[in-house]
């Protein structure tokens, strides 16, 4: 509901809070008695449905009517004290409960931190004469500049928002011992804040998008004018040293979990993981520095996964592979590696043989040898008595064309792969 606001004094004497006013609020209450009217408040996020296990599912409409991530709330301004809940059969008793203000971009809160919310248009409505009203909240507000948790307990009570007292708390949690703890502090049903989580340090110009658990995306510039960069990182850095809490950092694509970096005219200094770069260097595939119009991913591991298609590369001018392990191919089908110059090791000089033309020459070769052994088997030498018989070792020759040039023969299917082919 909108809530109002009374003040005898000046604006200048108005003590400070967090309520949104407008200029005609201002101007309006200079001098005089005035009542203001407020359509958006604060509000504090006492519980957020985000599953079909909640208690208050079914009674908030279930899936058709969007209860996931409608949170129930208490307003700060208007309603301090808490509204007694009950989702028996069905109802939700005297309980406040908002949707997302926003269809496509939501950030859903954590109990104990605080919301914007106003009424608005209600799928309910039938006509413009009857318009139907609901909750609708914003983003959590940034109660401690932190981008993992902003909770803080306000204690209940009927007295003006400036006289609701609240305890000690730090490192956008709060400071709350014992079984008060526990029962009037939970987060949520898993979530544990962590100091460690620290907000990215901002530049002029800068678009950032933060999760609560270090990750981000940020649309910034190195120049700070025309030349544009992404850099997108989930899991932030681990520091030898933690800096103070909430103290800003920049993101590192060395130290980060994994990094998606998209540049234009930036050198990104990335450390190698591999010094393997023989072959590499003498082809130039692999920059000495990391320049220009690029996007990098690191990570401990990277995986490229074609579900049901193709994986293609493609470069313009090289492609470069470096690692200080093994390179595996594997594939049911066919591996074809076309190019005009094939080099099998580093200044690789001696040139492969081809199966059949060795098969042939081999072949060849045979054929003439056995034409000599026919010929010196067929010797006959003349003599006073007439020609000679043949040589008394004719049957070793023959033996060598008979057994050991056959053998030979049968040998040469084998020496022919049957899985690797060139030409």
């Amino acid at each position: 509901m909108a809530w109002t606001h009374e003040s005898k004094k000046s604006v200048l004497n108005i003590k400070k809070s967090g309520i949104l006013a407008g200029l005609d609020d201002i101007v309006g209450s200079l001098g005089k008695e005035e009542k203001k009217f407020y359509e958006l408040e604060v509000a504090e996020v006492l519980d957020i449905c985000l599953s079909s296990k909640h208690e208050a599912f079914n009674a908030l409409g279930g899936y058709s009517n969007g209860a996931i991530g409608r949170i129930k709330i208490r307003l700060i301004h208007s309603e301090p004290i808490v509204n007694k809940d009950s989702v028996i059969d069905g109802k939700l008793g005297a309980s406040l409960w908002a949707r997302p203000v926003f269809s496509n971009i939501k950030t859903y809160p954590l109990k104990r931190e605080f919301v914007i919310v106003g009424q608005y248009l209600s799928k309910g409505t039938t006509s413009t004469n009857e318009i139907a009203m609901e909750y609708y909240y914003t983003s959590p507000l940034s109660v401690f500049g932190s981008v993992n948790s902003n909770a803080l307990f306000l204690k209940t009570a009927e007295a003006p928002l400036s006289g609701i007292s609240y305890s000690d708390s730090e490192a956008g949690y709060e400071k709350i011992e014992g079984e008060e703890k526990e029962k009037l502090f939970s987060l949520g049903n898993e979530y544990s804040p962590s100091v460690k989580i620290k907000p990215l340090l901002p530049k002029e110009g800068d678009m950032i998008f933060e999760g609560r658990f270090g990750q981000s995306i940020r649309f910034g510039s190195p120049d700070g004018h025309t030349t544009p960069n992404i850099y997108i990182r989930a899991g932030q850095s681990e520091l030898e040293e933690e800096p103070q809490y909430l103290k800003p950092i920049n993101e590192n694509i060395n130290l980060d979990g994994s990094s998606i970096y998209m540049t234009v005219d930036e050198k990104v200094l990335l450390e190698r993981s591999t010094n393997v770069f023989s072959a590499a260097k003498a082809s130039a595939t692999i920059p000495d520095e990391f320049s220009g119009k690029q996007i990098i991913l690191n990570s401990d591991s990277v995986i490229l996964n074609s579900r049901d298609g193709t994986l293609v590369g493609m470069a313009k001018n090289g492609i470069g592979f470096s690692t200080g392990g093994d390179i595996t191919l594997d594939s049911v089908g066919t591996t074809t590696i076309a190019s005009p110059v094939i080099n099998l090791g580093f200044e690789a000089n001696e040139p492969v043989v081809l199966g059949n033309k060795l098969e042939e020459v081999i072949n060849d070769l045979m054929g003439e040898i056995e034409k000599i052994i026919d010929a010196i088997t067929a010797i006959s030498v003349p003599t006073g008595t007439g020609p000679s018989g043949p040589p008394v070792n004719s049957p070793q020759f023959l033996a060598v064309k008979n057994i050991g040039l056959k053998a030979i023969k049968n040998k040469l299917v084998s020496i022919k792969s049957k899985q690797n082919f060139t030409k």
